[in-house]
């Protein structure tokens, strides 16, 4: 930029760097001393005042005067050294791969070293596709936001097919339908493809001018080193993006998976937890980290949890643990089978995952299943031996209607003889505590086919406490919440009076000693259509529930499951039958309701009593006929024991009516088929050998519709007093009959006159 002039009589040195200028000088000294060659490489000041670079080489020698002499050749290679920069910034460097900006640095190295004023470097959006996204936009004195641009009709096509392209000009010309070549007036182009290890096409680095440009060989090969290292580049980071995806998805998968991840260290410290096992928990998993393995596992199962653990740290193989409980932030307890396995690492020490999965709701399943496979057992070995002592009973019923029939018949004619009748009155005596123990006996076989009624379970209650407050011993307090509408149920007064005083005469027997509470609550509660666990026989609809609970020793586990079974007591030798909770399971089942028990280890004992309500009016009975009414007719009585039909014969005689009996109902068919007109009524037996009551019943009706029957049965599975009533049967009496209801019966059903026709079936 100067002129001779302007450079003559100045010195050389003035216009170097102050930074170089040191160093030339030593160089030039060096060579005029020993009248040898040099070079040097510095910056010169332009007249503009800008830096640029020169090479400079010479050589001293000295004139025939002896005068020293020098001469120096220079020539600019600034734009050399503005590639070398940009090369040793890139390939050495200056900005590390990965960085969000290399690509920026590169262009904007690339743009600096050539000197033109827009590098652009884009990458292939899909293999074969014609679109490409800019990762770094160079444009004069910015940086362009990302784009996707269409390569198709534009210079870039080209490039994208894998071949260098070179415009020095008249771009716009050659592509007058790229929409940015127009936009961006694209003078001049130099683009150059960028290729992966697989020499497939991925991206592309071009130099645009709006000036025309004519690029150098260096300045292509500087070109095409820049687009080498931009490809090794984009290759590196589109690795890292699918290493990134694929830890993403694997991550989120490990999060997301309906199971527990821990990754613990060989003391059982957690490095991982995975989000979805962590909220499982129910708690963060920062909160996890670091903790113990040990901290949400059952401290019940905790040496289990130990053993398993150990065990899986010996073995390489992958363990499964025994099945054990976690605890959740909030106390819950869940269930979970839990897989160990080693985890080997290139670098550092080994770990291992622990997979849980939670089976609460499997166990809640397998624990119902077992409870219905023990009720199931319970109540095919209740059915076996109801089967048994209801047989047992029937006969004995036959028995003891003989006995206590005779002896009241003989009592009737005792009238003279006081020694006489009070034996005969202690023989009815003993019958009727017989009777009462056949009524249990077939209240725990739960074939009694006594009348029910609907009766106020809270009255019930109620009368059962006035008989046994006097009983309990003062240290025991008795607390009732019984306060309560709609207390209706239909079952048997006797026998639920019998349930609620064995209830409370167990719960006294448990704090007889030290004393306690005995608490007595009413409530309703409605059963749904799944049922509730522990009484999955019972229907869904309302239920009053009873609940019986005292704070006694309570009773052992190991005793709960068998506490219904028939003769099981857990009273020592001579205190208990083992028949009293046997006979109220029974019962309550025979009503269509369910019992349940339960014992906390701290004790106590908890009774709860489930029977269907009613929404009814309990009504009022009558007062009770004490003496034996009297009538006349002629009555059919049939039965398949002699004595008692001996017995019926002698007893209805006494009262004025006229007796045919028969011990065979065949033969009872016979006679009444040749004169069923001479029969006032027919009182008959249910359970015959030959011919049941009911099947008799219906040939004697198919013969005579408006006949009254009287059916007498100890107990029956086919036939109830609603099915005697639908048949026509007028009424329906338990074994072993007394005189009193005998009588009582005859005389209400003749009184009432023969029944329509239209009661009875054809």
């Amino acid at each position: 930029g100067y002129s001779s002039q302007d450079l003559l009589g100045t010195s050389v040195f003035a216009p170097v760097h102050p930074e170089d200028r040191e160093v030339v000088e030593e160089e030039f000294c060096r060579g005029m001393h020993t009248h040898g060659s040099g070079r040097s490489i510095y910056r010169y000041r332009h007249q503009n005042g800008e830096y640029r670079w020169f090479e400079s080489t010479g050589r001293a020698f000295q004139t025939a005067l002896g005068e020293h002499r020098a001469v120096v050749i220079s020539r600019d290679i600034t734009q050399r050294k503005q590639w070398e920069d940009a090369l040793e910034s890139i390939v050495k460097g200056n900005v590390l791969p990965g960085s969000p900006n290399f690509f920026e640095v590169l262009v904007g190295e690339l743009a600096k070293a050539l000197q033109v004023s827009m590098v652009f470097l884009s990458e292939r959006i899909e293999k074969n596709d014609t679109k490409a996204r800019t990762l770094a936009f160079w444009n004069q004195d910015h940086f362009e936001p990302s784009t996707v641009y269409e390569c198709m009709g534009g210079p870039c096509e080209k490039v994208l097919g894998g071949d260098p392209v070179n415009h020095p000009s008249g771009v716009q010309q050659l592509f007058p339908r790229s929409e940015a070549v127009q936009t961006l007036r694209v003078e001049a182009y130099y683009g150059t493809p960028l290729f992966n290890s697989k020499n497939e096409v991925v991206g592309n680095l071009a130099l645009l001018d709006t000036q025309p440009l004519v690029l150098s060989s260096q300045g292509q090969n500087l070109l095409k080193i820049f687009a080498a290292r931009a490809g090794a580049e984009l290759e590196r980071k589109r690795a890292q993006e699918e290493v990134q995806k694929s830890q993403d998805q694997y991550r989120e998968l490990y999060d997301q998976t309906p199971l527990i991840y821990f990754t613990v260290n060989s003391q059982g410290i957690v490095l991982s937890v995975n989000q979805y096992g962590a909220q499982l928990l129910g708690y963060r998993v920062e909160e996890l980290l670091g903790t113990c393995a040990f901290s949400v596992v059952h401290e019940d199962d905790r040496d289990l949890f130990q053993s398993g653990l150990e065990k899986g740290f010996r073995e390489s193989t992958k363990g499964v643990l025994p099945e054990f409980r976690k605890v959740k932030k909030d106390g819950t307890i869940i269930w979970v089978k839990e897989t160990i396995q080693a985890i080997e690492k290139q670098s550092g020490p080994r770990v291992w995952l622990l997979s849980c999965e939670d089976i609460t709701e499997r166990k809640r399943t397998e624990e119902a299943l077992a409870l219905s496979e023990t009720q199931l057992r319970h109540t095919q070995k209740m059915e076996a031996i109801g089967t048994l002592a209801g047989g047992i009973a029937h006969d004995f019923n036959n028995i003891l209607g003989a006995i206590l029939g005779y002896s009241e018949l003989a009592m009737a004619y005792a009238t003279q003889d006081e020694r006489l009748k009070s034996y005969l009155t202690e023989v009815v005596a003993a019958g009727n505590r017989a009777r009462d123990l056949v009524k249990q006996i077939l209240a725990f076989s739960r074939r009694s086919e006594k009348d029910k009624e609907a009766i106020d379970l809270r009255l019930v209650i109620g009368d059962v406490l006035q008989m046994v407050r006097a009983s309990f011993p003062s240290l025991i307090e008795i607390r009732t919440s019984l306060d309560l509408e709609s207390t209706v149920i239909y079952g048997d007064r006797t026998q639920i009076q019998q349930v609620i005083m064995n209830l409370c005469a167990n719960a006294e027997y448990a704090m007889r000693e030290e004393g306690g509470l005995l608490e007595i609550v009413l409530s309703h509660e409605g059963i749904p259509e799944e049922g509730i666990p522990g009484m999955s026989m019972l229907k869904a609809g309302s239920y009053l529930q009873l609940v019986i609970r005292d704070t006694g020793k309570g009773i052992p586990l190991e005793m709960l499951e068998r506490i219904f079974e028939p003769f099981f007591t857990t009273k020592p030798a001579g205190e208990g039958t083992g028949l009293g909770l046997a006979v109220v399971h029974g019962i309550v089942h025979n009503h269509g309701g369910g019992i349940a028990v339960s014992s906390p280890p701290g004790g106590g004992t908890t009774f709860t009593v489930l029977l269907p309500r009613l929404d009814v009016v309990v009504p009022v009975k009558p007062e009770e006929v004490m003496a034996w009414p009297t009538g006349s007719g002629r009555i059919l009585f049939v039965d398949d024991e002699e004595m008692l039909t001996r017995w019926g014969t002698q007893f209805l005689s006494h009262l004025g009516y006229s007796v045919v009996a028969s011990v065979n109902p065949y033969e009872a068919l016979d006679l009444f088929r040749a004169h069923p007109w001479d029969f006032d009524m027919v009182v008959t037996d249910q359970t015959m050998p030959t011919m049941s009551g009911e099947a008799l019943s219906r040939a004697l009706l198919g013969i005579r519709a408006d006949i009254p029957i009287l059916l007498c049965t100890g107990f029956s599975h086919t036939m109830t007093q609603e099915k005697a009533k639908q048949l026509g049967i007028q009424a329906f009496l338990m074994k072993p009959v007394n005189g009193l209801s005998l009588a009582l019966a005859l005389r209400d059903i003749l009184d009432e006159g023969p029944t329509p026709d239209s009661t009875f079936p054809a």
